[in-house]
């Protein structure tokens, strides 16, 4: 029975470090942003860059690539597929 308790334990200690180190990291980069920047410049890092802060709809979003920079890929029909993929049995 100890076993089976204490590696969620362990699992639960780990997460809520991380998080508090986030929640550390982030206060410190605020207070650094403060101390040698303005404080409109702390504000916008704090809310954009910072892990575990909101997301704006323009990062949500998804970005597409052109097609031309792809390479295009080769288009095989069903009788050249199957005649490459055919097996072949040794005796």
């Amino acid at each position: 029975m100890g076993y089976a308790l204490q590696w969620p334990f362990f699992g639960g200690f780990f997460i809520y470090a991380y998080r508090k180190l986030m929640e550390y990291e982030n206060q410190r980069y605020a207070s650094d942003a403060e101390l040698y920047g303005n404080a409109t410049e702390a504000e916008e890092h704090a809310q954009e860059k910072l892990p575990f802060t909101a997301v704006s709809q323009e990062e949500k979003s998804s970005t597409e690539i052109d097609e031309s920079f792809l390479p295009q890929r080769k288009t095989l029909s069903v009788e050249e597929f199957n005649q490459l993929n055919q097996q072949k049995r040794r005796r």
